[in-house]
């Protein structure tokens, strides 16, 4: 049974701009349809506006963080998009509740993230694992 997972917005980053080879590989994974990955909408927000953001930063020209934004969206649209209500308010940062909200909508297995405010929640309702975590527990 494919693992039903919610990927963290810095996943995205690591992957796509710092060489983070286990990020990568968690996208490939999705790419592959290896994984079920769920999305809120304000989680694709999120990712979308984050990647373009960090390309504009890293010195890229708007058409440049245009494709790194749509490398983004097709990972994106390999997944699953569901209405997440707002039940989850643990996270010190508020805005990552969302990524909570999206995995017990969605009965995910894990979060995949390396944000402290996510991986410092004492007894998370749903595990938050690194990308090397998840990969070094999922297969």
């Amino acid at each position: 049974m494919k693992k039903r997972i919610v990927v963290d917005a810095n996943v995205f980053v690591k992957a796509l701009f710092k060489d983070h080879i286990y990020a990568q590989h968690v996208l490939q994974a999705i790419q592959d349809d290896e994984v079920i990955l769920l999305v809120s909408q304000p989680i694709r927000r999120e990712i979308l506006d984050v990647t373009y953001c960090v390309a504009i930063d890293r010195g890229a020209s708007h058409d440049e963080a245009l494709a790194f934004k749509v490398i983004a969206e097709r990972i994106l649209n390999r997944g699953r998009t569901l209405y997440a209500p707002k039940v989850f308010a643990g996270c010190p940062d508020r805005s990552d509740n969302k990524y909570f909200d999206c995995a017990i909508a969605g009965t995910a297995d894990c979060i995949i993230s390396e944000d402290s405010d996510l991986n410092g929640i004492v007894d998370p309702p749903i595990p938050v694992l690194s990308p090397w975590q998840f990969l070094n527990s999922w297969k």
